[in-house]
C-alpha cells in the first residue's frame, strides 16, 4: 500500500478515502478468488479425465459467472476510486496496477510467460500437461 500511496502521491485525506475502499473490495473478492481456484482446478481436471461435454460446460458456465462477479467487483471499486483520484492518478493508478501484475507474475510464475500450458495446480510445474491432439504426456 505504501507503494500506491508514494506512485499516486495520495494527499492524507485521500489516503483514508482510498484505504478502507480497496480493503473492502479486498474482502469481497477473496471469497469469489477462492472459488475461482477450486473451478479452475476442477476444469484441468475434467480435461485430463477426459469429462463429459456436458460436465465440462458446467464448470465452464460457473467459471464464467465467478469471472463477472470479479470484473463486476473491479469496476465498482475502480468507480469509487475515481470519485478520490485526480485524471494523473487515475492514469497513474492503471498503470501502477499493470506494472504490479507484471511483477508479481514474473515473481509467482517464472515460466508463466514462455510456456503457460505448463502451469499447474498451486504454482508447482505439472508433470503432465493437456497436448492440443487430445492426449495427456508426461514432461
Amino acid at each position: 500500500m505504501w507503494r500506491l500511496i508514494e506512485a499516486l502521491n495520495l494527499s492524507e485525506e485521500q489516503a483514508t478515502r482510498v484505504f478502507p475502499t480497496v480493503n473492502r473490495f479486498q474482502t469481497e473478492r477473496q471469497p469469489l478468488r477462492r472459488e475461482k481456484r477450486e473451478l479452475l482446478w476442477r476444469l484441468r481436471d475434467a480435461l485430463y479425465d477426459r469429462a463429459s461435454e456436458e460436465e465440462i460446460s458446467a464448470v465452464v458456465g460457473k467459471l464464467d459467472a465467478n469471472l463477472a462477479d470479479l470484473c463486476e467487483l473491479r469496476m465498482k471499486q475502480w468507480s469509487e476510486l475515481r470519485e478520490v483520484l485526480t485524471p494523473e492518478q487515475q492514469a497513474k493508478s492503471m498503470l501502477f496496477r499493470e506494472e504490479a501484475r507484471r511483477r508479481a507474475r514474473r515473481h509467482r510464475h517464472p515460466g508463466y510467460l514462455v510456456n503457460p500450458s505448463h502451469y499447474g495446480h498451486g504454482g508447482r510445474w505439472m508433470t503432465r500437461h493437456w497436448e492440443p491432439n487430445n492426449r495427456t504426456v508426461a514432461d
